[in-house]
């Protein structure tokens, strides 16, 4: 099964509840209304961290966990000094873009500045894009740009996603 979280794909963008503690009750509102008790989830990015507070609040529904590429705030706070950051932020300067691959929130800053000159169309930020090999190049490329441009101006999703998961190292310990 395979479903879109909130606000993301085709699902509905509610204004408010894109922290992923309460996206892990919309997975559990799906689960039960698919009549599945104890599953194995496998998870991408954000669906990460939803996934990971799925198992932290549903532990018994949860029969194996698999997340990949997935950021958490325990983590964020370490990587200073990337590698590839270093090799990306001259990139960034002589484009004049304002990110700092140090921001722990990089990556949805560097999403969303993709998604704005996906949509400006000018050919030399169009060739920034091309360098960095961004999704938003596909041929659903400026649909998903406007769509996750619209999710963060009209929710309050950038804050809820850009903000502590609550996750720390001891949590996930447990």
């Amino acid at each position: 099964t395979l479903y879109d979280l909130r606000g993301h794909g085709r699902s509905n963008r509610p204004e408010l509840g894109y922290a992923p503690s309460l996206m892990a009750g919309d997975l559990r509102n799906l689960l039960d209304a698919l009549a599945m008790d104890r599953v194995h989830i496998i998870a991408h990015s954000f669906g990460g961290q939803v996934a990971l507070h799925f198992a932290r609040q549903f532990p018994e529904r949860v029969h194996t966990l698999t997340i990949a590429d997935t950021h958490l705030s325990s983590e964020r706070h370490s990587a200073a000094g990337w590698e590839n950051g270093e090799k990306l932020q001259p990139l960034l300067d002589q484009r004049g873009l304002a990110l700092d691959t140090d921001d722990p929130f990089f990556g949805y800053r560097m999403l969303t500045e993709a998604a704005r000159l996906q949509l400006a169309e000018e050919d030399e930020q169009a060739e920034a894009l091309n360098e960095w090999g961004h999704a938003f190049r596909s041929k659903a490329g400026k649909r998903s740009a406007r769509q996750w441009l619209q999710l963060l101006e009209t929710t309050t999703a950038g804050s809820e996603i850009m903000e502590d998961d609550g996750l720390s190292d001891s949590l996930l310990a447990e």
